[in-house]
């Protein structure tokens, strides 16, 4: 599978994803997944970024945190070892979010404030003043 079309499947995964069919998006996403492990020489790691939270946001609207945090987990790695922001606030928001809906409160601040700081870096107010307003709901 090239480079093209696994950005093809990712959109249409997004896509099936934004009309509420998120069971076809993760059969998309997984497959995609495993025919990138075969393109290790070609990698991307945006394209995996990207791959591994489109994946992520689906399996937690499914309800499966689990599944969701171990994709969040590999996302974040990734994005250290490729030295990139790509993503990272948001993998570590849907990390912490995930923690949250398996009530696992105080991992999942860790992770909450983690992400107010990347987007910090970043200078993305509008995610800050979200996760500002998630904290306080919490405390």
């Amino acid at each position: 599978m090239s480079k093209r079309n696994i950005e093809i499947l990712n959109s249409m995964a997004i896509l099936y994803s934004e009309e509420g069919q998120h069971k076809e998006a993760i059969a998309i996403l997984e497959k995609v997944m495993t025919h990138l492990k075969a393109l290790s020489h070609q990698k991307d790691a945006r394209i995996e970024i990207r791959l591994l939270y489109s994946l992520a946001k689906s399996l937690t609207i499914e309800g499966q945190y689990d599944d969701s945090i171990h994709y969040c987990q590999r996302g974040s790695k990734l994005c250290l070892q490729a030295e990139s922001f790509y993503l990272f606030g948001e993998v570590t928001f849907q990390h912490g979010y995930n923690l949250l809906q398996l009530n696992r409160k105080e991992e999942a601040l860790v992770y909450l404030y983690r992400a107010r700081n990347i987007f910090q870096l970043q200078n993305n107010v509008n995610f800050v003043s979200y996760i500002d307003e998630e904290i306080r709901y919490l405390d």
